[in-house]
């Protein structure tokens, strides 16, 4: 199953310094696809709040294809 987290453009005015970031509860054992434009910052705050997921990706507009950073193997139950 894929959870995809969907950002949308902010103004240059909207965001002035990073603020904490949270990330939301989501199930282990499903990809997690971060899609949209984001701040450097908020795309290394997410993959860290999301490493132990078992697979992290990012969608690419241009080819419409998703991009995996990595896959951890399976951990048993």
């Amino acid at each position: 199953e894929d959870v995809r987290l969907k950002f949308e453009r902010q103004p240059p005015h909207y965001v002035l310094k990073p603020q904490p970031v949270l990330v939301p509860s989501l199930p282990s054992n499903c990809r997690i696809i971060l899609d949209g434009p984001m701040p450097i910052w908020l795309f290394a705050a997410l993959a860290r709040g999301l490493c132990d997921r078992a697979t992290l990706a990012t969608y690419e507009p241009r080819t419409n294809l998703s991009i995996t950073f990595w896959i951890q193997p399976s951990r048993p139950v």
